[in-house]
C-alpha cells in the first residue's frame, strides 16, 4: 500500500492510493503557492487544498514529466525523456537536451540551482544548463555503471548526488570545480539512500530507509 504523509508543524496528514496517486511517487515538489506536485509514472497529480488533480501534461505535448522545479519568476521547469519544459501559464518551451537521447534512462532529475543555474541527470551525466549555454560531467569513471539517483543543489551552490547504490554507495559533492566522493554509509550511516534535501537552517538532509541524517 503506498502513502504519502504531509507534516503541517501540528499533525501529519495521510494520502493513499486511495486519493491519489496510484503508485510509488519518486518526485515531490511544492511551489510558491503551496501546492504540492508528484511526478509519478505516467501521472502528474497536484495536490491542493486537500485534493487531488491531474494536471493535463499530455494534452500540453509534454512526455512523462520525472522531476520538477520553479524558478524566481514563478515558471515551472519539468524534467522529461523529451528534454527540458518550462512552463508558464499553460505555454511550453523546449530546452533540447544536449544528449543524442534520454530515452531508456532509469531516472532523470532536474534541480535549480544559485543564480537560476538548471541542473539535470541522467544516467551518468550531470548537465549545468546557465542561460543558453551547457556544461556536461561524465560520471562514468566514479559511479560506473550505477545511474545518478539523487541529485540535489544546496543554498551555496554545492550539487549533492548519489549512485543508485546496487554495486556501490558512492556520495558525490560538486562545488562547480572538483567533484568529492565518499561512501555514504560511511557519511550518513544509512544502508539506502533514497533523497537528499535541504532544511530552512541549510543543513543538508540524507533520507533512506526509513531514517534521516545530517
Amino acid at each position: 500500500k503506498y502513502q504519502m504523509a504531509k507534516y503541517d508543524g501540528k499533525r501529519t496528514t495521510y494520502y493513499t492510493e486511495l486519493s491519489g496517486p496510484a503508485s510509488s511517487t519518486p518526485t515531490v515538489f511544492e511551489d510558491r503557492m503551496g501546492r504540492t506536485w508528484l511526478c509519478i509514472p505516467g501521472k502528474l497529480n497536484i495536490l491542493n487544498n486537500g485534493k487531488f488533480i491531474n494536471y493535463p501534461f499530455k494534452e500540453l505535448g509534454i512526455p512523462n514529466v520525472t522531476s520538477i522545479t520553479e524558478d524566481r519568476a514563478g515558471n515551472l521547469w519539468m524534467a522529461s525523456f523529451d528534454g527540458l519544459l518550462k512552463v508558464s501559464a499553460n505555454l511550453v518551451d523546449k530546452l533540447e537536451v544536449p544528449i543524442d537521447t534520454l530515452e531508456n534512462s532509469p531516472r532523470i532529475n532536474l534541480v535549480l540551482g544559485r543564480d537560476e543555474v538548471r541542473w539535470t541527470s541522467f544516467r551518468q551525466k550531470l548537465i549545468r544548463y546557465d542561460q543558453n549555454s551547457a556544461a556536461i560531467y561524465d560520471l562514468e569513471t566514479i559511479i560506473g555503471e550505477e545511474f545518478i539517483y539523487c541529485l540535489y543543489a544546496d543554498k551555496k551552490g554545492n550539487i549533492w548526488l548519489s549512485s543508485s547504490g546496487n554495486n556501490n554507495k558512492k556520495l558525490i559533492h560538486f562545488d562547480g570545480e572538483k567533484f568529492l566522493v565518499f561512501n555514504w554509509v560511511n557519511v550518513t550511516k544509512l544502508t539506502f539512500l533514497n533523497y537528499i534535501f535541504g532544511d530552512n537552517a541549510g543543513n543538508v538532509v540524507f533520507t533512506g530507509g526509513g531514517r534521516a541524517a545530517l
